[in-house]
């Protein structure tokens, strides 16, 4: 008996380790090459070399998962028949698809490995991210029934391996036959754990040598790891600490980070303080901040001019009351976490702050807050559910005196003729949306902060009825043979046309107005390999037609664009806090030469644009890549001081 566990404990084994390596490999072929995440032009020697390096580090990874399910297949044995071990090798096997099938649709949306964003299955909605998943735009239904394949193929093989050795008869030579058995199976779990023969580990994170392939560096690690790494980061976000952050107390990270030599204690909103340089005697009514769904820097690149993806912006942008911003960095990967940064005026952390409301102060940074003290009404625009991230909640905490969701909008709908569907999961169209801002507007001077939601998964808009060239863009699509949808193209189209139809009318109605356009987050729809370029980058657009604009810097981030707005409403010489600098005034003789913007693990200066582990990008010659580095501890003090604002200011002043 004792031997024939030992043997079917090594079919197990053996069993488990070609099903990661099969898997690994399909990753590689599925999502590596057919969906090009490899970026490859040819394929040759030395990528095929680098794919066998990533197959036999990922051997490493898996295999230590390998041992567990083994120890535990092994101490089994021992309690239950064949029946039990049955149902413990299906589950292991299909556990193990499962995690690798659905890693490899986490890397489609998100190009990495399963990431924080995975914790938007706890925060989020998660009814309308299965609704999304199960639309088709990602074809779980056909990886479902893959994954059921997979399963019974090794499954199969295991069963009749079992039967096999259940067959055999071991009389002669017993005790050399177990003996030798359990010191294979011994040597086997050695290695499987230690990643060599010895019985000092090895750290795989240090001392193995790593693809140069980005995609094959990022799949190298298993799934196992990978959801323990998501769970760090769970454990961050209900027991996070200052250190999580930056290692030193918050007097020593406030004298860094601001460069003063003045003892403490320190008002760290008097420290943020700043002061408009405003010159323009012309008055802004009404502010409308649009934050538009994954609206991407990527959307204006030339090679779409053929298709006019982006040509109404373009035109607004050479208007000569607008600029954009050359280099404009995303606070955030998500939605949630990029209004979480755009409202409250902090930097982003990975905390929900809408899991905190109640003990969370009102922050000082906030736009709403902030423009408050100008006198404008606040209102909070979104086309999907108030109760979404506590969205209603939230935003009138932050300073919002109202915020208009889908139950405004829907009633308003009703009253018009619009081509249905124009409502999904995710709210209400952005046709709507707008429609209803421009009508609900008076005379009162108001901010509006929007959020959109129609550039989003299951793209259902019905744009053959609003004339979108579908079968143009389909053409121009297969003309380049590019890996994206019809579809998603034309909602980019569709979205372009009406945004600046909306601001078109609103700068007709009230010509007073201030309009500042962005992205929550980079489109990951983008149809080739993206560095952090197109990653980390989102437009910044601002229009006034009764304001001469000047730009201040070449680059900025989400966080600076409250300073941006304050700067071109308030007058000369008002005062508030916060941790971004403004990127346009009406001061000609306002530049900010030294700007370092702070982005979602990424900062930039006038000369790169640089996050770890990745190419910089050079903006000039003169860049210089230590210096950057070193300059990326200002984020990271950055991000200790917004926790300290959260979670500790209030007790300092206490």
């Amino acid at each position: 008996m004792i031997l024939k566990n030992l043997l079917k404990t090594l079919i197990f084994a053996l069993i488990l380790a070609v099903l990661f390596i099969t898997l690994r490999i399909i990753f590689i072929v599925y999502v590596g090459i057919l969906h090009n995440e490899m970026n490859i032009e040819q394929w040759n020697i030395s990528l095929f070399l680098d794919s066998i390096l990533c197959l036999y580090n990922g051997m490493q990874y898996d295999n230590r998962i390998v041992a567990l399910f083994t120890i535990l297949y092994l101490i089994f044995s021992f309690i239950f028949k064949d029946r039990g071990l049955k149902i413990f090798t299906s589950f292991s096997i299909a556990i193990i698809v499962i995690l690798d099938i659905g890693n490899m649709v986490f890397f489609l949306i998100y190009h990495d490995i399963y990431n924080s964003n995975l914790l938007g299955l706890i925060f989020d909605d998660r009814i309308a991210i299965l609704q999304t998943g199960l639309s088709g735009e990602y074809f779980i239904s056909v990886k479902i029934l893959c994954a059921f394949v997979i399963v019974f193929i090794f499954l199969w093989f295991y069963q009749k391996s079992i039967a096999f050795i259940n067959t055999l008869t071991f009389k002669k030579y017993h005790l050399i036959n177990t003996i030798s058995a359990a010191i294979f199976l011994l040597l086997l779990l050695t290695f499987f754990i230690n990643a060599s023969f010895s019985f000092k580990g090895k750290s795989l994170d240090q001392q193995i040598t790593p693809s140069q392939n980005l995609f094959l560096k990022k799949i190298t690690t298993d799934s196992f790891r990978a959801l323990y790494f998501v769970y760090k980061g769970y454990k961050v976000i209900t027991k996070s600490s200052m250190s999580d952050f930056y290692p030193k107390d918050i007097n020593t990270t406030l004298q860094e980070y601001f460069d003063i030599n003045t003892n403490p204690p320190y008002d760290i909103y008097k420290l943020l303080e700043q002061s408009s340089q405003n010159t323009a005697s012309a008055k802004i009514r009404h502010i409308f901040y649009i934050v538009s769904e994954s609206l991407s820097k990527w959307h204006f690149e030339e090679r779409f001019d053929d298709i006019n993806l982006m040509s109404a912006t373009k035109n607004l942008i050479k208007n000569p009351h607008a600029i954009s911003i050359d280099y404009f960095l995303e606070n955030a990967p998500s939605t949630a976490k990029s209004l979480d940064s755009q409202i409250s005026g902090l930097l982003q952390l990975d905390i929900p702050l809408h899991t905190l409301i109640g003990k969370i102060p009102s922050f000082e940074t906030s736009i709403a807050n902030i423009v408050k003290k100008l006198h404008y009404q606040t209102y909070f625009y979104y086309g999907g559910s108030g109760n979404w991230q506590k969205l209603d909640t939230f935003t009138h905490s932050q300073g919002f005196n109202k915020l208009f969701d889908e139950s405004f909008l829907l009633n308003f709908a009703k009253q018009k003729d619009y081509p249905s569907p124009y409502k999904n999961i995710w709210g209400v169209s952005d046709n709507v949306l707008f429609d209803f801002i421009f009508e609900n507007t008076t005379n009162t001077p108001s901010f509006n902060m929007i959020m959109t939601t129609s550039n989003h998964p299951p793209y259902d808009i019905p744009l053959e009825k609003y004339g979108v060239p579908l079968q143009k863009i389909q053409d121009f699509i297969d003309t380049n043979h590019l890996p994206i949808s019809a579809k998603i193209l034309g909602h980019i189209y569709w979205y372009d046309k009406i945004l600046i139809d909306f601001i078109e009318k609103m700068s007709k109605k009230y010509p007073d107005s201030l309009f500042i356009i962005t992205g929550d987050h980079y489109d990951r729809n983008y149809p080739n390999n993206p560095n952090i370029a197109i990653t980390k980058q989102i437009p910044c657009i601002i229009y006034a037609p009764t304001l001469s604009l000047h730009k201040t810097t070449n680059i900025g981030a989400h966080i600076d664009i409250a300073p941006t707005i304050i700067e071109l409403i308030s007058h000369k010489d008002f005062k508030y806090s916060s941790f971004g600098n403004p990127l346009a005034s009406t001061n000609p003789n306002f530049k900010i030469p030294n700007k370092l913007a702070l982005g979602y693990f990424v900062i930039g200066n006038k000369d790169m644009l640089y996050t770890p582990n990745e190419n910089p990008i050079f903006i000039t010659k003169q860049a210089n890549i230590t210096h950057i580095q070193t300059l990326y501890e200002k984020l990271n003090q950055a991000k200790a001081i917004s926790w300290y604002l959260i979670f500790k200011n209030q007790e300092a002043q206490k």
